[in-house]
């Protein structure tokens, strides 16, 4: 009985215990897969799970900033959520107003003691650009997924990882937390003295407003940059499902965000998790059965010729009764079978109180027997003065009121209807 009641508390703390996260490498072209322990565990995976658990996918190598990750989950009836991700970084770059190559017009003669404006401020707009160029080496570099290792083990010299640590070492203005602003007072700076700017002179001020425009673009790719790879912003990308009552299909697709860097897989369907519910077997339920017990020297009385006879009985007796069954431990691929073990009790000569102990094995709820032991009520004397090869009594006209029971040890089968119980706890 004891160790009944260790593996019923066992069972219950290992399910509490149990964590379903699967892991993903997003790699090039046909490689990305599950993951685990180092190795790819294949494109599709199938996994049994008890209803109302929650499942979680980590891409462990997303780069959120290049490529757009989305999941799709039907049931063979069910649901769709995406992950969305901000607008990409490298169709801004590629976009970026580019400084004229013969440079913008050159500056004009200015009065002494003044300094050319347009000089310096094209000398800042290509020091900006310089950044931004090497920003997209980076990045550049960045798009290639590395190894499943490095993935597993988040290594900061590919990836993500990599562009966000570089990206703060080499590029200065990734760092400015107030950039917005720092733009701003450079393109205040060229409009008072020292420079020669003379916003009188309407070419001045059409010159004026074109570096200005020119600033304020890259300051809206700077603004993407810091957006896109800050240090807050997870190298890996998750998705969690709910595990239902039918079969689940998660699907991953992956769509890059530029046309320019296609490294890694994109497509519909790059991974999939099947995903079938366990069966759920009801913890504590009360079970009608049939019960056919067995007990040893058990007697059968008889009217003869007038006179009482005995025999020895086969000993099999059918009863009708109840278990209370604790299924404590379910098995097969999807959990359809369960052991349990419970009490129960079979109605013999209108009396309760035949009671034994019961270990019943299910396949759901269609499909049960059990076996069990304990006492059973069993014909064993005669009441009233009856005696055997006697008569029955003057006063007695119906066999079976003098007939005496007692509780025998008995081996008992038990039978259930298919599809009768009743769930006391689920």
């Amino acid at each position: 009985m004891k160790i009944i009641f260790t593996a019923m508390l066992l069972c219950i703390f290992t399910t509490c215990l149990a964590q379903e996260s699967y892991n993903v490498y997003h790699g090039n072209t046909g490689r990305s897969a599950f993951i685990e322990k180092g190795k790819p565990n294949g494109k599709k995976i199938e996994v049994i799970a008890p209803k109302g658990r929650v499942l979680t996918i980590f891409i462990q190598n997303a780069h959120p900033a290049l490529y757009e990750y989305s999941f799709k989950s039907t049931t063979i009836k069910e649901e769709e959520n995406t992950i969305s991700g901000s607008s990409g970084l490298v169709s801004l770059l590629n976009s970026l107003i580019a400084v004229p190559s013969g440079g913008v017009p050159p500056a004009r003669i200015v009065a002494a003691g003044t300094v050319s404006w347009q000089d310096d401020y094209r000398n800042k707009i290509n020091e900006v650009i310089k950044q931004l160029n090497e920003a997209q080496i980076i990045i550049n570099k960045s798009d290639a997924p590395g190894t499943i290792s490095q993935a597993e083990n988040s290594d900061d010299n590919v990836g993500f990882l990599y562009a966000q640590k570089e990206l703060m070492v080499s590029i200065p203005l990734f760092n400015d937390k107030d950039i917005e602003n720092t733009f701003k007072k450079w393109a205040a700076q060229y409009k008072t003295s020292p420079y020669s700017y003379d916003p009188n002179d309407a070419t001045e001020e059409t010159l004026m407003a074109a570096f200005d425009s020119y600033l304020m673009a890259q300051l809206k790719l700077f603004k993407q940059l810091q957006s896109n790879y800050n240090s807050k912003v997870p190298s890996t990308s998750s998705h969690t499902v709910i595990v239902g009552d039918s079969i689940q299909v998660v699907s991953l697709s992956v769509k890059n965000k530029s046309t320019d860097l296609i490294s890694r897989e994109v497509g519909e369907d790059i991974i999939q998790l099947i995903i079938k519910p366990e069966y759920q077997h009801a913890t504590l339920e009360f079970v009608p059965v049939l019960t056919i017990g067995y007990s040893k020297d058990a007697k059968k009385f008889a009217v003869t010729n007038g006179v009482i006879t005995q025999q020895i009985d086969d000993g099999v007796k059918f009863n009708a009764g109840g278990v209370l069954n604790y299924n404590f431990l379910p098995f097969g691929e999807r959990r359809n079978w369960a052991l349990g073990a419970g009490l129960g009790f079979a109605i013999s000569n209108k009396q309760f109180d035949n009671l034994f102990a019961n270990l019943m094995i299910s396949f759901q709820k269609w499909a049960r027997i059990g076996v069990g032991y304990g006492w059973l009520n069993t014909p064993t004397y005669l009441k009233e003065g009856a005696q055997i090869n006697s008569p029955l009594p003057a006063n007695v006209t119906d066999l079976s009121k003098i007939v005496g029971y007692e509780k025998r040890p008995s081996f008992m089968i038990t039978v259930v209807i298919p599809g009768l119980t009743l769930p006391v706890l689920k």
